[in-house]
């Protein structure tokens, strides 16, 4: 049950935020193989959202995380940034193109929350909630819900407030 709550909530989320994007593949891995960090992480939306080119989750998380890895990572706009944290802390969740790990989930959620990425905030609220590679803390995961529904995500404020009527 809680794989199926926590996958519910990825899911609800990464389509919320997805975006059609126009990408140029045969220009985006050109850059790419120079090493254009932008490229990297343009290509990793393009296969993990199947816009232009067949979807492959693990080639996504391959291209952000050669994107996060990369010396010139902090020059690209800490929104992107905190949308490729956030991406990549759902296929660790979920197991999508790499090894389901929670750990990692968690350390790639807490990045893009410092980013401010409003998604991420409600992951790890779920993640809290749930215990997954943290200790089950109702109050933390509460509180990520309040901070993602402050940043505008109706999910962190409906889930806010369930654990509010809770008593949490």
């Amino acid at each position: 049950m809680k794989r199926i709550i926590s996958f519910l909530v990825c899911a609800l989320l990464i389509l919320s935020s997805s975006v059609t994007f126009a990408y140029d593949i045969a220009d985006l891995q050109r850059r790419a193989n120079t090493g254009d960090v932008e490229a990297l992480t343009d290509l990793g939306y393009a296969y993990g959202f199947g816009d232009g080119i067949s979807q492959d989750n693990h080639k996504a998380n391959v291209y952000w995380l050669k994107a996060v890895s990369h010396p010139e990572w902090y020059t690209v706009s800490a929104g992107i940034r905190g949308k490729v944290y956030s991406n990549l802390g759902c296929s660790y969740h979920e197991g999508r193109g790499v090894r389901q790990d929670y750990h990692k989930a968690v350390e790639y959620f807490r990045k893009a929350v410092d980013l401010g990425n409003a998604p991420a905030m409600v992951h790890l609220g779920v993640m809290y909630g749930l215990g997954q590679g943290v200790r089950q803390d109702y109050r933390k995961a509460k509180e990520y819900f309040g901070m993602a529904c402050d940043h505008g995500e109706q999910e962190g404020c409906d889930l806010y407030r369930k654990y509010n009527e809770a008593g949490f």
